[in-house]
C-alpha cells in the first residue's frame, strides 16, 4: 500500500498512511475494507470511503457468488465429496508441521542467545 499510495501516486504522506495502518488493523473487521475505508475517506471524503468499500467488497462477493453456484452443483458428487473428505483430513497434518516448525524454530533461536 505505501509503494502504491505515497510513492508512486503521492496521494498521501508515509508517517499518514502508517498511523491510517494502525487505525485500520485496530478497528474490528478485515483490514484491507478498514485501510481502503480510510483512505478513501482522506484522498475523496465519503464518497471516496463509499467507493472503495464497493471496490474491496465487491469483487470478492461476486467470486465466492460464483464459486458457490458450482458448490451446490457439485455437492452431490461422490468424486469431489472425497476429495473434500481427503482435504480435511490433510488440514491437521499442515497445523501439526506448523507448529513442530516454530517449535524447532524458537529452539535454535534460544540456543544461539
Amino acid at each position: 500500500m505505501k509503494k502504491k499510495f505515497v510513492d508512486d501516486l503521492h496521494w498521501i504522506e508515509e508517517d499518514e498512511m502508517l498511523h491510517l495502518a494502525a487505525i485500520a488493523q485496530s478497528s474490528p473487521g478485515a483490514v484491507a475494507v478498514n485501510a481502503s475505508i480510510l483512505l478513501g475517506y482522506r484522498v475523496a471524503g465519503i464518497l471516496g470511503a463509499l467507493i472503495t468499500i464497493i471496490g474491496t467488497v465487491l469483487p470478492p462477493l461476486i467470486i465466492i457468488s460464483v464459486i458457490s453456484l458450482f458448490c451446490t452443483a457439485f455437492r452431490d458428487n461422490t468424486v469431489v465429496n472425497a476429495v473434500l473428505k481427503g482435504r480435511q483430513a490433510g488440514v491437521p497434518a499442515v497445523v501439526i508441521n506448523l507448529g513442530v516448525n516454530v517449535i524447532k524454530e524458537k529452539n535454535i533461536i534460544s540456543a544461539n542467545k
